[in-house]
């Protein structure tokens, strides 16, 4: 009867090739674990940012300050402003009883570093206007 053995080299190739494969397997779970939490402050700050737009939308032209109990990320702030919608075309413009265009910018920022992380514009209709009740 004759003994099947694996030899000493056969073995050293073969667990060379499992540590390699190893290695490229960790690598590949680091990463996607990276890009996860990655993904998931993104998510967050968005999360963040579109319940303030909630609130902000809801108000007019001169908004209050978000309150604490609708906005209670203490380490989040927003600004936010209002402006004329850019590069909108002249024919679009001042057409008599034309609701206006405005820009709805809300930029979040981290408190203790101060820096703006992420921003967000919505175009929106201002019923607050005193164009929509002219008639000349």
């Amino acid at each position: 009867m004759k003994n099947f053995f694996f030899t000493l080299i056969e073995v050293v190739i073969a667990l060379a090739i499992l540590a390699i494969s190893l290695t490229g397997i960790l690598e590949m779970m680091t990463q996607s674990q990276k890009r996860l939490s990655k993904s998931y402050e993104k998510w967050e700050r968005m999360h963040i940012l579109s319940q303030a737009a909630e609130y902000y939308l809801m108000q007019g032209d001169d908004p209050p300050d978000i309150p604490e109990f609708i906005f209670p990320y203490r380490d989040y702030e927003v600004d936010v402003s209002i402006e004329d919608v850019p590069d909108l075309p002249e024919e679009l413009n001042d057409l008599m009883g034309q609701v206006p265009l405005k820009c709805l910018t809300l930029q979040l920022r981290k408190l203790p570093e101060n820096e703006i992380v992420d921003t967000l514009k919505i175009d929106r209709l201002s019923y607050d206007s005193e164009s929509l009740f002219d008639e000349n």
